[in-house]
């Protein structure tokens, strides 16, 4: 199959690949004209006819063949025609309404499809050096990152190609690559490693720095005192535990244990705040109500049964408070203790001290 963008044509040679293990991580985002989640409210158009793009775009637009009756072009933007592409100006009456089409940054998690497991760290629902990456539009990815890491995967599948690590480093140094994924810094660099973790205790999701996203805003919490496992980059209620497997612990064992609770749970490896290799098993829930901190409880108590693991122990946030009270109820509580405190002292010295004391509560 050949990609093509300006005068550059790259040819992809298919490899035939076992993909085994790992996960598929699938972008979400495209800057495909003629995907309705591009459009307006994801439908056509009333009251007007052709193509509109939004007066704002960040990301440049590719058009393959397009017929309209008239074509509204952003204020500030690029729309680039692909080599043996065309634009027809013709009697047509639907109409097309754009979102901005932007790019968004490999780094967020709201990039990937997810997982409805809330239990899974935010740093593992992008993807890990052992997945398979896949941009089902192809060409129309529009990819960002401001870093200059190394990323590694196991495989990517742009659009129907599945390149080589040779094929994908020749694809970046394409005009075309470098506008599909882009940073202002230094050139996207990938490598596919097409190996599987094979490791009993697992493998860890990044080997480099992975950063959490600088435009994200706190989450909403429903609990007191949230805590922030590792790889989270938020605060969440519920708890996890942590120990150093010993020989004979099967991370895949244990995630198949996992399976009897009902709250949402996710086992990896990971390092610790101290640097310490060490299993992390997260317990939480979409909807907080507290069952997760008694499921965590009773892991951890059938956890120190066992000879295949050391150095067990549990972090966990406290009770639920509904949303947005978290602050007032807190507040409450700590006033409602001093309040008490101060008239337990009040009344102490009242009963053991000078009988002239004034007792006075206002």
């Amino acid at each position: 199959m050949r990609i093509k963008g300006g005068s550059e044509v790259l040819v992809f040679i298919i490899a035939l690949v076992d993909l085994i293990d790992g996960k598929e991580r699938v972008w979400k985002f495209d800057v495909d004209i003629s995907n309705p989640a591009n459009w307006v409210d994801g439908k056509l158009a009333e009251g007007c006819q052709g193509v509109h793009f939004a007066p704002l775009n960040d990301a440049p637009v590719y058009i393959r063949q397009l017929a309209a009756q008239e074509l509204v072009l952003p204020s500030d933007g690029e729309i680039d025609i692909i080599d043996g592409g065309s634009i027809e100006f013709k009697d047509n009456k639907k109409c097309i309404k754009l979102k901005p089409l932007n790019y968004h940054d490999w780094y967020d998690e709201d990039s990937w499809e997810k997982s409805e497991n809330v239990a899974v760290p935010h740093k593992e629902r992008i993807p890990c050096d052992h997945d398979d990456v896949v941009f089902p539009k192809g060409i129309h990815t529009r990819v960002s990152q401001d870093l200059a890491p190394l990323i590694e995967t196991r495989s990517i599948k742009l659009g129907d190609d599945l390149p080589s690590n040779e094929e994908m480093e020749t694809f970046m140094d394409s005009e075309m690559g470098s506008t599909i994924f882009f940073n202002p810094i230094a050139p996207f660099s990938f490598d596919i490693k097409r190996r599987a973790c094979d490791d009993p205790f697992g493998c860890f999701c990044h080997s480099s720095y992975v950063p959490c996203p600088t435009k994200k805003s706190p989450g909403k919490t429903t609990c007191l005192n949230p805590i922030e496992p590792e790889d989270f980059c938020r605060e969440i209620c519920g708890a996890y535990v942590t120990f150093k497997p010993k020989t004979g612990f099967r991370l895949d064992h244990l995630r198949s244990k996992l399976s009897k609770y009902a709250v949402d749970t996710y086992a990896s490896r990971v390092k610790d705040y101290l640097g310490n290799d060490v299993i992390q098993v997260v317990f939480s829930e979409k909807e907080y109500e507290g069952k997760s901190l008694e499921e965590a409880q009773d892991f951890l108590d059938g956890l120190k049964t066992t000879d295949d693991v050391e150095n067990a122990q549990m972090q966990k946030s406290g009770r639920f408070v509904a949303e947005g009270g978290g602050v007032g109820s807190t507040l409450a509580i700590v006033f409602g203790t001093f309040v008490a405190v101060g008239m337990f002292f009040a009344v102490f010295l009242y009963l053991n001290g000078d009988t002239r004391v004034d007792l006075i509560i206002s």
